[in-house]
């Protein structure tokens, strides 16, 4: 009897670019069936884990219940209007992170997932396939599949770690940061902090995309503008 054969894991991935909202173009990768189900079966195990160590602050492709992604519309409204509260508790900042999915290896992904409790197994399993996905030139994680979303909001869980530890308070929409504080003293210390922790996770923040406000007013003007209502990269490719 023929044995069954099946394609080395990886071998379907390939590139396309799209038009980003702001101008300019965007890399995606694309995933044929094969490698796409293996990259969301070995993801949905962790997905469970990673919820759970999530806090409140995190609102973009959350996988509450069945590890589907919420649609992003509901999620961006209460981002909104969290985001809207926050800045009334005085000084704040924007930040993100430079080139976010490109930059986050598999090696970051791993120690992520075991700092979350995923089950050994199921981190394994997940570090294994990104290595396949970075052989077939993936330079870090894959933008574009769902499952993605899920392993940079692990990973980013550290970021948001590190303001709770400070007492600060924050929201996160993927890689992009606000934080307030009592002061524009503990908003610089906490931008300090985050730039630290990223460091450690291979990561650095992007300083075009870097603000500071002192007025709450002045803030929600470039925060809750008309821009803020734009998806997520994850939500313009699955339609949410």
């Amino acid at each position: 009897m023929a044995r069954e054969h099946h394609p080395p894991l990886g071998w379907s991935v390939r590139s396309t670019v799209v038009p980003k909202p702001g101008g300019g173009v965007r890399r995606l990768t694309l995933l044929g069936p094969e490698d796409a189900t293996v990259y969301a079966q070995a993801v949905r195990r962790a997905t469970p884990a990673i919820e759970r160590r999530l806090g409140p602050e995190v609102f973009a492709n959350r996988a509450p219940g069945t590890g589907s992604l919420e649609p992003w519309r509901a999620a961006r409204a209460r981002w909104r209007r969290s985001a809207a509260r926050l800045l009334q508790a005085g000084p704040s900042a924007t930040m993100d992170v430079l080139q976010c999915y490109d930059s986050i290896t598999p090696e970051a992904v791993g120690v992520a997932l075991v700092r979350l409790g995923v089950p050994d197994r199921a981190g394994r399993q997940i570090v294994h396939v990104l290595h396949a996905f970075r052989e077939a030139g993936v330079p870090g994680i894959p933008v574009g599949p769902e499952p993605s979303a899920v392993i940079a909001n692990a990973v980013l869980a550290a970021v948001d770690e590190t303001l709770r530890r400070r007492g600060l308070g924050f929201v996160r929409w993927v890689d992009d940061v606000v934080l307030a504080g009592r002061d524009a003293r503990a908003v610089e210390l906490g931008v300090r902090a985050i730039e630290a922790t990223l460091a450690e996770l291979g990561l650095e923040s992007n300083p075009s995309k870097h603000h500071w406000f002192v007025d709450p007013e002045m803030a929600g003007a470039h925060i809750l503008g008309p821009g803020a209502q734009a998806p997520s990269s994850i939500g313009i490719l699955t339609g949410r």
